[in-house]
């Protein structure tokens, strides 16, 4: 089973047992492929690339799906929401362009004319805030929800090659940029939270991540083939690696032990950090530099997130079932005071075909647009030119029976499970970073103790 993708002049998914990929990809017609990136449930990977689409293909099979087309430039970066029901491109004519994958159109556009390339695109855990980065050194905060750009914050023109939102404050926002530098954003307050002095990469700072399991620590890589890790609550510097050769894209493993760093001569290097050492060695574009790469994201917090919205379905129904046979009792009792020979004859039935019905209706309603993608048939096409700007409609459940209050719409059970979609991911978050940062102050009670008892020993002696 795959884990890791990456993109050059082709796409090829990786695991760790298999040194040269256990899937190849060229989904593009033209020979660069600038950005790849998994769904949330590791069913399909987006790609985009120099001919101004971005196609979502079937990881298990490779298969073209659905393909969104920009005309007009071509695409270097796309994203995925956290609940996958919109992808956000960035163009090199400066178009950000938000798709919603369900309803297979095009959602928004976000151009202005002072914006140029954009090089880089994230999504916050909430999907209400996008954030991209610029060739002028720019980094738009958009506001999705009322499809505008929020903000805009700038430290200097050197253009921006790479960026990433802390998975525990989420919001702090690292950048990477043509001049080395790395700097730490605070989009809540619109302002900078800081930069890391010196330089940190003598060359352009080409990939930025934060750990998936540490709130303090986060990496970058450079074409000066170095990788390096900065405590963000100290503000410093706290390691460097050396690699072989320069580096042109990073991303962190959820286990947060394991770093994949992509290279400009196309082998992609994975690091255990605990030993700082290379474990696997990846190839299959030797010659073509890595242009992207990531990891699936953890299965576990899929699943977690599935299930709880299984249950929630699940809760609706019973509270539906446990309405409509409260209903029920009370009309009979009615019956029996007025009639208690009539009310004898008037046997409890439970309306099976209503329960049937709500379920299934339910359950067709949980379905989002990336399972779409998984079980279409043909590859279809979407064109920002051509593609019309529908309404969403809201569509109710019908149901035979009495009527036992109202049931949700679409939008409002899109609403609660976002809701439910982020807290789940918040507590685990919190929870992740509590406990590695106790056994990081663990370590460091035992180190404190460690030089006190040797002070007092040097003292005696």
């Amino acid at each position: 089973m795959a884990n890791l993708v990456s993109a050059s002049d082709k796409v090829i998914l990786h695991n760790f047992e298999h040194k040269e990929g256990v899937l190849q990809m060229s989904p593009h017609d033209s020979n660069y492929v600038n950005g790849c990136t998994w769904s949330s449930n590791g069913q399909v990977v987006a790609t985009c690339g120099d001919d101004g689409c971005v196609i979502l293909s079937n990881a298990r099979t490779g298969r073209k799906t659905w393909t969104f087309r920009n005309d007009r430039y071509p695409l270097l970066c796309a994203a995925f929401s956290k609940t996958d029901e919109y992808i956000a491109t960035g163009s090199d004519g400066g178009q950000i362009q938000i798709w919603d994958i369900p309803n297979r159109k095009l959602d928004f556009e976000v151009v202005d004319d002072e914006m140029e390339g954009i090089t880089c695109i994230a999504w916050k855990i909430d999907s209400k805030i996008l954030i991209a980065g610029s060739d002028k050194g720019i980094l738009y905060i958009i506001d999705t929800q009322r499809k505008m750009i929020k903000e805009t914050l700038q430290h200097d023109s050197e253009p921006i090659r790479c960026l990433s939102f802390s998975k525990f404050k989420h919001d702090l926002v690292a950048t990477g940029g043509d001049n080395g530098h790395v700097i730490v954003w605070d989009i809540e307050n619109f302002e900078l939270y800081h930069i890391f002095d010196n330089s940190p990469h003598s060359k352009p700072c080409t990939g930025i991540i934060f750990s998936p399991t540490n709130e303090l620590l986060m990496c970058s890589c450079g074409l000066d083939s170095k990788i390096q890790f900065f405590d963000i609550e100290d503000k410093k510097n706290v390691k460097t690696i050396e690699a072989p050769e320069p580096l042109s894209a990073l991303s962190f493993h959820s286990d947060g032990i394991n770093i994949a760093a992509g290279s400009d001569k196309g082998f992609i290097y994975i690091y255990f950090l605990r030993t700082s050492d290379v474990k696997y060695i990846l190839e299959g574009h030797e010659g073509n530099p890595i242009r992207s790469l990531e990891f699936k994201r953890p299965d576990n917090l899929t699943k977690k997130l599935k299930s709880k919205k299984k249950e929630a379905d699940k809760s609706k129904i019973r509270s539906y079932e446990e309405l409509k046979s409260e209903t029920r009792s009370k009309t009979h009792a009615e019956r029996r005071a007025k009639n208690k020979v009539e009310s004898k004859k008037i046997p409890m039935k439970t309306n099976n075909r209503a329960e049937v019905k709500v379920t299934r209706e339910l359950k067709n309603k949980s379905n989002n647009g990336i399972q779409k993608i998984i079980e279409e048939g043909e590859e279809q096409t979407f064109s920002s030119a051509d593609v019309e700007m529908e309404d969403d409609k809201d569509s109710s459940i019908g149901f035979e029976g009495p009527y036992v209050g109202p049931i949700f719409t679409s939008k409002q059970k899109k609403y609660l499970s976002s809701l439910i979609d982020e807290k789940l991911i918040s507590h685990e978050s919190e929870l992740a970073g509590y406990f590695s940062n106790l056994q990081v102050e663990m370590l460091r009670q035992f180190i404190i103790q460690k030089d006190e008892l040797e002070a007092l020993i040097k003292q005696s002696l």
